[in-house]
């Protein structure tokens, strides 16, 4: 699984196990879940259609996310790694969740210029300009 954040005129891409793996040895701390913007399509898009069978695949994953297990943030504060958690906060009335963040983030697999990459996946450049402009 791959995730992507724009960061002014580029798309960065990163391995998600990658990131993990390189996160093993950071501090855990604690941040309200209030924090995070959850207003946005980040599972649909271009990557697939919010289909019945495909929301019921998120419903799922967020019923069985650890919520014991950190999530990840970029070195600027976005999520990597975690939004199947932060949904189960939501929906549990969890007010504070555990994270990991990045001091310097990890090279990525792969860079892009966003003018191309919005050609290409349209909705999902939308969804990165949200996620710049709102830290998630």
């Amino acid at each position: 699984m791959a995730v992507a954040r724009k960061f002014g005129d580029k798309v960065y891409m990163w391995q998600v196990p990658d990131l993990l793996a390189r996160a093993t040895d950071l501090p855990v701390h604690e941040t309200s879940v209030d924090r995070f913007n959850l207003d946005v399509d980040a599972w649909f898009g271009e990557a697939g259609k919010p289909t019945i069978k495909h929301v019921l695949h998120h419903m799922r994953v967020i019923r069985d996310a650890n919520l014991g297990e950190p999530i990840l943030l970029s070195s600027e504060g976005h999520v990597f790694d975690g939004l199947h958690r932060l949904a189960k906060c939501v929906l549990e009335g969890v007010a504070a969740i555990k994270y990991r963040q990045f001091e310097t983030n990890p090279e990525p697999f792969e860079v892009v210029d966003f003018e191309e990459f919005s050609r290409q996946k349209p909705l999902i450049a939308e969804t990165l300009v949200w996620m710049e402009r709102n830290q998630l």
